[in-house]
């Protein structure tokens, strides 16, 4: 919800208020596929970053997004259970 609220009801409020910091992520990310990639295995799901890739104009942004977070949904499937029960045990 909060990458289509940002890419389709408030991109061009968001474009006007957005900071020069967040213009060079969003300008490194938009450059290709491995920054989508990068910017989504050092973000996941944080909500910050699904509003910034909301504000983007990126074409592969969808398989980009699911090889990022790939690598985080991987560890919680096989050791998420594990790491639950080392921690309660």
């Amino acid at each position: 919800m909060s990458f289509a609220f940002a890419r389709y009801v408030a991109y061009d409020w968001v474009q006007a208020r957005a900071p020069e910091r967040v213009r060079k992520v969003a300008a490194w990310v938009e450059r290709g596929f491995s920054g989508i990639v990068v910017y989504r295995l050092l973000t996941f799901t944080m909500h910050p970053a699904q509003l910034l890739m909301g504000t983007l104009r990126v074409a592969p942004m969808l398989l980009g997004t699911a090889i990022g977070f790939a690598p985080a949904v991987a560890i919680d499937v096989f050791l998420g259970g594990r790491l639950w029960d080392w921690l309660t045990g």
